[in-house]
């Protein structure tokens, strides 16, 4: 494709007019202010007529779950552990594979409408949802969602075994489109032995780990009830989780330390007001 006459909004978000943006391989082969020559236009395929257009860089959506678009307006207005426990988790038993495919499929198609090109996705059937982003194109950080009660060894619990088995099948797969992350859901979905479990594997792959914490005030101060008095993320802290390069969804609850924490640790916070 050759992006001809654009306007450009570059890396670093200055603002430059009349380009011409040859794009070769899924790769950036030409960038000027000038068109260029017949013979190397041609090599680009298509051209655009750029006139009057902004070409900006792909946006990243860095927290999501696709294939709740199946879930849209199903259970609104709801406190979380209501919304999760009477009626999201019981739909959620019922999503088949296809199911996820095409509810994947559709959330892409969304994402990409708006000029999003990855995201950082926490779900389950999770080769389907691999399926669906390598046909699309799109680029994805993937992770197997951990739902761990019961105190067990991480090796014995099920996600272990699928966690392996996605890092080794598909972690850089697809042109690098694809990368397998590791999942804590939650602190209160979680218990201690499992996440130090999960923290050592990820630590040998050099896995990112992709959780949430602190989405909602009850949330937040029951885990301070159950911890000892510690936040979710200082609960995560003293396991050693951010040890690991970790993004960290929601936080909207978090306090002045656990912030200290964050910026100290290198945290990726994906804040979900």
């Amino acid at each position: 494709m050759l992006f001809a006459d654009i306007n450009l909004l570059d890396e670093n978000l200055a603002y430059h007019e009349h380009c011409w943006v040859g794009i070769e391989d899924g790769a950036i082969g030409y960038l000027d202010a000038k068109a260029p020559d017949a013979q190397a236009a041609a090599q680009f395929g298509e051209s655009y007529d750029g006139r009057g257009k902004l070409l900006v860089a792909g946006l990243y959506n860095a927290h999501a779950h696709a294939p709740m678009t199946l879930l849209r307006g199903y259970a609104e207005s709801l406190p979380l552990q209501t919304w999760l426990n009477d009626r999201v988790f019981p739909f959620e038993a019922l999503i088949t594979d296809d199911d996820a495919y095409w509810a994947t499929q559709l959330a892409c198609a969304e994402m990409a409408r708006y000029g999003v090109v990855g995201f950082s996705d926490m779900y389950y059937q999770s080769e389907k949802r691999i399926q669906a982003v390598i046909e699309n194109g799109m680029k994805m950080n993937l992770c197997h969602g951990l739902i761990a009660f019961e105190e067990m060894p991480y090796k014995d619990h099920p996600i272990a075994a699928i966690n392996e088995s996605l890092y080794s099948g598909f972690h850089n797969s697809a042109q690098e489109r694809i990368k397998v992350d590791y999942n804590i859901h939650a602190e209160y979905t979680s218990n201690a032995q499992v996440v130090g479990g999960v923290v050592q594997a990820a630590k040998e792959k050099g896995a990112i780990i992709h959780l949430h914490a602190s989405e909602t005030r009850s949330e937040h101060e029951e885990c301070k009830q159950r911890r000892g008095g510690l936040t979710p993320i200082q609960y995560f802290d003293s396991l050693g989780v951010f040890e690991n390069p970790t993004l960290a969804a929601q936080c909207v609850w978090v306090e002045d330390a656990d912030i200290d924490i964050l910026r100290d640790r290198g945290v990726f916070v994906a804040c979900n007001p």
